[in-house]
């Protein structure tokens, strides 16, 4: 199984424990990719970054945790993006120094043409909406071409929706984006909360219609932090997974989610059983 994530692998300073600021690597796709290769699914990374020490450092990590790094781009004299974590009393927040880093030009780069050859020919395709965000019009254009291509020769594309509009010109070009990513997307996971106070969208129901009437197989919403629903063309199941005290949640919660879910249906199981599975790996409890 060929498993590719394409987005935006970055730098960022968080505190340890003891107060003082280490640098490590993230970004929600990359999240992804390292829980799925941990799983057993290696993943392909797509994504462009420096060539500056600090990125070249980032490529040998993700190498040696089992993702696979073919498809990252080094741009000569360019510096990858950077950020800072800062953990407040009651949540993490992040800030970020991105322009001009070479993720943003991905698809402008000469290195692009073989590697969209190559991903057309994967069996799951996985991005978000920060991923779009990353890309001017022309590159996700091709983006776009490049999923349905992968489409047509069987891949599956699962997308999931974490697009803020406010990074938008306006409201209808940010949702005429999503739309362009629903239509190819075979998965969605979808935070319904965001959706509505972005989007302005009221009725979940009728939603949920619109997507399956696109061609969408699969629409799996976190309702809060144990309760779940997933649509698909013929079933509508609900599963509210009991609180537990001990369970420490990890940072980027949703990416964590998606891979166990992601693991356990690849695995064939039961879409209750992916609930579970996800819901674990984002709860689970130190050893």
């Amino acid at each position: 199984m060929k498993i590719a994530a394409i987005g935006e692998g970055k730098l960022f300073w968080a505190a340890n424990h003891h107060g003082h600021y280490e640098l490590k690597c993230g970004g929600d796709t990359l999240v992804t990719a390292w829980h799925l290769s941990q799983l057993g699914f290696s993943c392909d990374y797509v994504t462009a970054l420096g060539d500056d020490p600090f990125s070249q450092e980032m490529i040998r990590l993700w190498q040696k945790e089992g993702i696979g790094t073919q498809h990252v781009v080094s741009c000569p004299g360019r510096l990858s993006s950077i950020g800072m974590q800062y953990d407040g009393d009651a949540h993490s927040s992040h800030y970020a120094w991105t322009h001009p880093s070479p993720d943003h030009e991905l698809w402008d780069l000469p290195e692009m043409e073989k590697i969209q050859e190559a991903l057309v020919n994967f069996d799951h395709l996985y991005l978000t909406g920060h991923a779009l965000t990353l890309y001017p019009p022309q590159g996700r254009f091709l983006l776009f071409c490049m999923l349905e291509e992968a489409r047509r020769r069987g891949a599956q594309v699962v997308f999931h929706n974490n697009m803020p509009a406010s990074v938008w010109s306006s409201l209808e070009q940010a949702s005429a984006v999503l739309e362009h990513a629903y239509a190819r997307a075979h998965l969605i996971f979808l935070n319904w909360h965001r959706e509505k106070e972005n989007y302005r969208i009221q009725d979940l129901k009728t939603y949920i219609e619109h997507l399956l009437e696109m061609g969408t197989q699969e629409i799996v919403i976190k309702l809060n932090s144990n309760e779940y629903c997933v649509y698909t063309q013929t079933e509508h199941i609900s599963l509210t997974i009991p609180a537990d005290s001990t369970d420490r949640i990890l940072p980027f919660t949703e990416s964590v989610f998606n891979a166990g879910y992601l693991v356990s249906r690849w695995k064939e199981e039961t879409i209750e059983e992916a609930i579970q599975a996800g819901h674990l790996l984002t709860n689970r409890t130190d050893s």
